[in-house]
């Protein structure tokens, strides 16, 4: 799997790519990634 941003210059999303080839949209679940993001989330104060 591989994280990425989709969309235009400032308007990305966050989302993950399959093996196969397929991205989903991680909005539901994080704003952005980032280091600090993960972390918040992985402790809670997401």
């Amino acid at each position: 799997m591989r994280l990425l941003r989709v969309g235009q210059a400032g308007h990305e999303r966050p989302a993950v790519l399959d093996p196969h080839g397929t991205a989903y949209d991680l909005t539901p679940l994080t704003a952005d990634i980032d280091g600090l993001g993960r972390q918040r989330h992985v402790l809670g104060q997401a």
